[in-house]
């Protein structure tokens, strides 16, 4: 199945189609309101909290408390609050880690990973009111 989905172009995957793991909830989308439940996946804040807080840090929510464990890159650079582009590329990393990459280019096949980071940046300048939600709920 694998091989016929790979050259199939009504399967290519490219970076302006959102991965599952960036939604809170499949049961729940609408796709009358994509951004729903969207950048809220648990992988998603995992990878972020990895990433930004350190591995133990990983576990809990997305928020930049600190646990006592090796100092991620919110300590490390004394980052306070989540932005945008910290949520964005803890997606790419995310996306790049369930990949079958084994060392980092800038593209996976049809999927752009900059194209990918750019898009993600975009949606919070679309829906404003989501956007402003959206850093509300990360940053609680």
């Amino acid at each position: 199945m694998r091989e016929r989905v790979k050259g199939d172009a009504r399967y290519k995957v490219t970076a302006h189609r959102s991965p599952a793991f960036l939604y809170e909830d499949l049961d729940d989308y609408n796709p009358k309101h994509v951004l729903q439940g969207f950048l809220r996946g648990k992988f998603l804040v995992f990878c972020f909290r990895a990433i930004f807080t350190g591995p133990r840090g990983s576990i809990r929510g997305p928020s930049m408390i600190q646990t006592p464990t090796r100092t991620g890159m919110a300590g490390i650079y004394g980052l306070l609050t989540v932005t945008v582009p910290m949520i964005a590329y803890s997606a790419v990393q995310a996306r790049f880690a369930l990949s079958e990459q084994q060392t980092w280019t800038g593209n996976d096949g049809a999927f752009s990973y900059e194209v990918f980071f750019e898009t993600l940046l975009k949606v919070f300048e679309v829906d404003r009111n989501w956007g402003k939600e959206t850093l509300s709920w990360w940053n609680e």
